[in-house]
């Protein structure tokens, strides 16, 4: 009787802490399942703001289902992260090539390709933090849209993007000078272009205010998105 009970509970304990391995095994996993719905849904490309999918995955009950599968808990929101990420990244590469395609010609030496390589996944990885926290916490892909719209896109349009920031009012010029996106695409310009924007500390240092923003951003996110999830689970 003890050798089949043992039998019985042995596989479930395994399956739960396998180790690193297991880990980047179910990770793996759960980041191919959410590059296979891109076919389906392409359009989770042009989202605005990460975090969709993690609320569709939470108000469709598919988190739940993951829990009664032999797959690590801190892996379930790791594939989250990654996939989301991968999606992003699939994003990015389609602008840049459209971009091109379109006559921009950025002119950048090998060193400044590594650096705007690395700012932004380092970028993309903190937001997509941010969206997945967003998601645990609206559960409502519409809402997370309604987020972005209503959140990144004025950024977005007070960054610098389309308007220069020296020809503002004074209150959106203002805001503009410590946005986070303004240090993203002042950044950019700096890397691809040559371009430097001042009027702030960080429009004078891009590239290292970006990645303050970055790990500020995950130093808040992280902790509240495990801290959620561990309770969602628990729930």
């Amino acid at each position: 009787m003890s050798s089949i009970a043992s039998t019985q509970v042995r596989p479930a304990y395994r399956s739960r802490s396998g180790g690193p391995a297991r880990f980047v095994r179910d990770t793996l996993r759960l980041t191919a399942r959410s590059l296979r719905a891109i076919p389906r849904v392409p359009e989770r490309l042009l989202d605005v703001g990460a975090g969709t999918a993690t609320s569709s995955d939470m108000s469709e009950g598919v988190i739940d289902r993951f829990r009664s599968m032999p797959i690590g808990r801190l892996s379930i929101i790791s594939g989250q992260v990654m996939g989301q990420f991968c999606e992003q990244v699939l994003g990015m590469v389609l602008t840049v090539a459209f971009g091109l395609l379109l006559g921009w010609s950025p002119h950048v030496t090998a060193v400044h390709a590594l650096e705007l390589v690395a700012l932004m996944a380092f970028g993309m990885v903190a937001f997509t933090w941010a969206g997945v926290l967003f998601g645990m916490l609206v559960r409502s892909p519409d809402a997370v849209q309604g987020m972005g719209f209503i959140v990144i896109l004025p950024l977005t349009f007070m960054a610098g993007t389309f308007v220069p920031i020296a020809g503002m009012d004074a209150v959106p010029r203002a805001i503009a000078q410590w946005d986070p996106i303004s240090a993203l695409v002042a950044a950019v310009r700096s890397l691809t272009q040559g371009v430097h924007t001042g009027g702030s500390w960080q429009l004078d240092h891009p590239e290292l205010a970006m990645a303050l923003w970055c790990l500020l951003i995950l130093a808040v996110c992280v902790p509240l998105a495990l801290r959620r999830f561990n309770r969602t689970l628990a729930g």
